[in-house]
């Protein structure tokens, strides 16, 4: 389990190289920007700051474009929180869509009571 303190220094680590916010997944692509960033919380750092310094240099070799992953377990790491990330966004479109679903009835409702 992640420490708050871990939290902060990942969040302040991507703040200071850039990778804050911007995020996008689109239909057969998922933004650069995304990934470096679940590349970089998926790091364990659970051990010392060490190894997030060490870590560090490692994700910064994939965001340079020197290696593409950090390690297998990295990246699926990566994999899992991209699954929950889409598994989230379609829940809420479920939502969100039976919600209008309902205005909609309402507002048709309403129309034809005018007439």
């Amino acid at each position: 389990m992640e420490t708050a303190r871990g939290s902060r220094l990942k969040k302040a680590i991507l703040e200071k190289e850039g990778y804050a916010g911007d995020y996008s997944i689109k239909k057969n692509e998922i933004s650069f920007r995304l990934l470096s960033a679940l590349r970089l919380l998926a790091i364990d750092i659970s051990n010392s700051r060490a190894a997030l310094d060490s870590r560090y240099l490692e994700w910064q070799d994939v965001v340079m474009g020197e290696t593409d992953i950090i390690s297998q377990d990295n990246e699926r790491r990566v994999l899992i929180m991209l699954k929950s990330i889409c598994q989230r966004v379609i829940e809420s479109a479920r939502h969100e869509g039976m919600e209008l679903e309902v205005t909609i009835q309402r507002n048709n409702q309403i129309v034809m009571r005018c007439f």
